[in-house]
């Protein structure tokens, strides 16, 4: 499978140390002056609503790098939605959790229906939720911008100065990043390691492996970047057509020499393969619409993640 040719061009590969990464980060904001009140003065403009709860506050945004709208495309929705923990503790590097929703739904629907933000809460990490809008109910994968080279870093650094503003913190920098996709949200996902330009730690796919196993296979078999402890896939399925594409991943992983845990009962997946796994391939039982929120999955898989503690 190839990435739509209108929504990427060619990258060109600049290897940049984790050191000389942030430094180049802290003088793009420096250079710009998106620091405090001109910051925050020209980020609350992108903020159309604030939901403030107990657990924290969920701003829902309009953002230039959100996947839509994309030259060839015909969606137009920018919204991209975070969800701050009330206990975010981080004033230096912004680490997030982006979830890419499926097929005939919302970002707003996922994120009620899937309970990310309170698995997200759940899981003790330090980090942000993020869930960027995708085909508005449509049975279409296309990640857009997500898709065209470094798409996840412009995204990742839009966040991190927009949380800066709204918490006062004007030192943070991006982070890590934690990939999740459920369903039709493998090629956003698959996209984002192809030519996102991120610290992508771990990637979860929840019956979401419908193509791109080789653009997977030779993320997880590479070395982690700069400071990074570690790459992990951990893929749960249960669709026909998903079981098909995860032989095709198997058999790349063997051949790529990575060691692949393979479990063919929910019972088996602990929480002490999780932490030690570097490629994870479970058969579930569990319906493919219930898969992200049953039994807290995405919290368990978020905790045992590379992602820091609150």
């Amino acid at each position: 499978m190839t990435f739509p040719v209108s929504c990427y061009t060619v990258a060109v590969s600049i290897d940049v140390t984790h050191s000389r990464r942030v430094w180049l980060q802290r003088a793009i904001l420096a250079a710009t002056s998106i620091a405090g009140p001109v910051w925050a003065a020209k980020t609350s403009g992108l903020v159309r609503k604030r939901d403030i709860g107990k657990n924290g506050t969920t701003l829902f945004a309009s953002l230039p790098s959100a996947p839509f709208p994309c030259p060839g495309s015909r969606h137009r929705d920018d919204t991209v939605i975070l969800f701050l923990p009330r206990r975010l503790r981080t004033v230096t590097q912004l680490d997030i959790v982006m979830h890419f929703h499926g097929h005939f739904t919302t970002a707003a629907a996922a994120l009620t229906e899937y309970r990310l933000a309170e698995q997200l809460v759940t899981s003790g990490r330090d980090a942000v939720l993020v869930v960027p809008q995708g085909p508005v109910r449509a049975p279409e994968s296309s990640g857009g911008k997500l898709e065209r080279p470094r798409g996840l870093e412009r995204l990742h650094a839009e966040v991190t100065r927009l949380v800066a503003a709204e918490l006062a913190r004007p030192a943070l920098v991006p982070g890590k990043v934690v990939l999740s996709a459920h369903s039709g949200g493998y090629q956003p996902a698959a996209g984002c390691l192809a030519h996102g330009g991120a610290r992508v730690t771990d990637v979860i796919l929840l019956d979401a492996l419908y193509g791109f196993s080789s653009t997977f296979s030779r993320w997880v078999s590479g070395k982690p970047e700069g400071d990074l402890p570690r790459r992990r896939l951990v893929s749960f399925y249960a669709a026909a057509k998903v079981a098909s594409w995860t032989q095709r991943l198997l058999g790349e992983l063997r051949r790529g020499g990575v060691v692949v845990d393979q479990v063919g009962t929910d019972a088996d997946v602990t929480d002490a393969l999780l932490a030690k796994t570097r490629a994870l391939l479970a058969k579930t039982r569990v319906p493919h619409g219930e898969l992200p929120v049953r039994d807290d999955l995405l919290a368990r898989l978020l905790r045992t993640s590379a992602l820091g503690s609150v």
